[in-house]
């Protein structure tokens, strides 16, 4: 049943990866760029690593369980069921050498220019 595929997914990940509509941070976890894209899902699962990330994936493709993949960035996407929320996906690298940044998943493009205004103030700049 659909409740069972909902204990399993829990057990995949820590109590601190789930967030319940009654939680303070759901509303903003599951923001979509128009009101009729919102869906309310019954679960948002915000994993924390590969691992955990991987486990809710490969877990959820087994399901008949309605569910999206939600970056912080584009807000677009919704599920009835599970929205598996990237925003802890937030990494940042930038190699001077080969010019090439690494960003997360979770980034926004505002999250990128300031991680990038940090390490690399004058790159982009006019000369």
């Amino acid at each position: 049943t659909a409740e069972d595929q909902f204990i399993i997914l829990e057990s995949l990940l820590r109590p601190d990866e789930i967030i319940r509509p009654t939680s303070p941070t759901y509303h903003s976890s599951i923001q979509t760029w128009a009101a009729q894209k919102q869906l309310k899902p019954r679960i948002v699962l915000r994993p924390t690593s590969i691992d955990s990330l991987s486990k809710t994936i490969t877990h959820l493709y087994s399901t008949k369980l309605d569910f999206a993949i939600y970056g912080h960035g584009f807000m677009s996407a919704s599920a009835k069921d599970v929205l598996v929320n990237m925003s802890a996906f937030d990494g940042f690298h930038f190699d001077r050498h080969s010019e090439l940044a690494t960003i997360g998943a979770g980034q926004t493009w505002s999250d990128v220019y300031r991680k990038l205004g940090d390490v690399a103030p004058n790159y982009g700049s006019k000369k």
